[in-house]
C-alpha cells in the first residue's frame, strides 16, 4: 500500500526542481483523474480515476493501483514531466522507507 495526496502533490519547479529541492504544492486530483478516465479503458482504470477524483486528501493505493498509475504516467505524453516526477517521488520515497524498515 502506498499513500498519496493528489490534492497536495509536491511538484518540482522547472527542470532543476528535483535536484535543487524546489517544489510547489498543487491540487492535481481532478486533472489526473480526468486524464486517466478519458485516456484509458478497463474497469480498474476507471475505478482508480474515481478514487482519485473523490479523494478528500491522502488516499491509500494498493499494489495493483500503484502499478496501474505507474503504467499510465510512464506511457502518457499528455502529462507534464513535473507531474510524473512528483508522483514518482512520493512512491519512491515510500518504497525507500519500506526497504529501510525491512532491513531493521
Amino acid at each position: 500500500m502506498k499513500k498519496i495526496n493528489f490534492k497536495k502533490l509536491q511538484l518540482p519547479i522547472g527542470l532543476k526542481g528535483l535536484r535543487d529541492g524546489n517544489y510547489n504544492e498543487v491540487d492535481i486530483a481532478e486533472d489526473i483523474a480526468d486524464i486517466i478516465y478519458m485516456q484509458t479503458s478497463g474497469i480498474r482504470n476507471k475505478r482508480l480515476a474515481e478514487k482519485i477524483f473523490d479523494s478528500e486528501g491522502e488516499i491509500e493505493l494498493d499494489d495493483d493501483e500503484v502499478n496501474l498509475l505507474n503504467q499510465f504516467i510512464n506511457s502518457n505524453d499528455t502529462l507534464l514531466l513535473n507531474v510524473r516526477d512528483g508522483i514518482d517521488l512520493v512512491i519512491n520515497n515510500q518504497n525507500k522507507k519500506e526497504d529501510e524498515k525491512g532491513r531493521d
